[in-house]
């Protein structure tokens, strides 16, 4: 219920958040390189016009191609925040509905319970289709305590029995395949003797025996789907292996998804519980993209409209 309920539901719901997020131009981790680069050429740019200042006013039209500079710049980074916004958005709301199952201790509890699941996997393969192999052993088990004791099979049989019953009446039903093959047969004789439909059965197994039922109606599609798991024909291992029988599909969580979430966790709490949030970088890169377009602007305007504060005019002086 977890992995079904929990776990794959945000893999579905944020697909297409983490591909955008992922896949798109320029790359998510290149927003801090670009952040410090801006701050260090506009740093150096201040740097070097106070510099040139020094040597007195600078003619207008190198100083108005400077200032263009500065506009471009500008003009550069309210397009990546626009850009990213969606992107990064998205991110946001990707790591919103994924946090849960990127705590510390639910993470530990992913590998507890991946490792059970295991062993309940090892426990049946053997033993649901023919080709796990178990129901093949069990002549021969039989032939060899009766060969080790000399007593004859049907002898080793009636032991059996009589002291554990129970896996005697298992070892015979295997493989679980086979059981399931009479099912229908079962359904069919108990409607005949009761005098109900197959529907009526089914739901009287139901009402009275809840756990029966449960595996009665479980078996055909653990049986039918053990060695060919439906819905996986594109399913594949992250090396690229095919995942086809629910061995695999084990394995696929096993070694490949619960791994990542055990080597991500630092890394995912880091950036989801670190300020500044995710969908804070793109509006901060519009904002700081107009402020510069607008400083550029209003230097412009200062370099190519100013006058100077007393205007210099000849003036003649006579002497006598």
């Amino acid at each position: 219920d977890y992995f079904a309920n929990d776990v794959i539901p945000v893999l579905e719901r944020q697909q297409g958040n983490f591909r955008d997020l992922d896949s798109g131009v320029p790359a998510v981790g290149i927003i801090a390189p670009i952040l410090l680069a801006v701050a260090v050429i506009v740093i150096l740019f201040g740097l070097a016009m106070v510099v040139r200042s020094w040597g007195g006013d600078r003619p207008v039209g190198e100083a108005t191609a400077t200032w263009s500079v500065v506009v471009v710049v500008g003009l550069v980074v309210v397009v990546l925040g626009a850009v990213l916004y969606p992107r990064l958005d998205g991110g946001q709301e990707l790591l919103d509905d994924a946090a849960p199952a990127f705590d510390a201790e639910r993470v530990e509890g992913d590998r507890a319970g991946i490792t059970i699941v295991s062993q309940i996997v090892d426990l049946a393969d053997p033993l649901v289709t023919p080709n796990g192999g178990a129901a093949a052993e069990v002549p021969a088990l039989i032939g060899f305590v009766a060969g080790e004791t000399g007593l004859a099979e049907v002898d080793v049989v009636a032991a059996l029995e009589a002291n554990a019953p129970k896996t005697t009446a298992l070892l015979r039903a295997l493989p679980l395949s086979d059981v399931n093959a009479e099912l229908p047969g079962l359904v069919g004789f108990l409607g005949e003797t009761l005098g109900l439909s197959a529907e009526q059965v089914n739901q009287a197994l139901a009402d009275n025996f809840p756990a029966l039922a449960q595996s009665i109606g479980a078996l055909p599609a653990v049986t039918g789907g053990w060695e060919n798991v439906p819905g996986t024909e594109s399913l594949t291992r992250f090396d690229g292996s095919e995942v086809t029988t629910v061995p695999q599909v084990r394995d696929y969580f096993a070694n490949d998804v619960i791994p990542v979430l055990e080597r991500q966790q630092g890394n995912f709490d880091e950036l989801a519980t670190t300020p500044p949030m995710v969908d804070f970088f793109a509006p901060f890169l519009a904002i700081v993209g107009v402020l510069v377009i607008a400083y550029g602007g209003a230097m412009i305007a200062v370099v190519r409209f100013r006058r100077p504060p007393f205007p210099f005019r000849p003036v003649t002086i006579r002497t006598a």
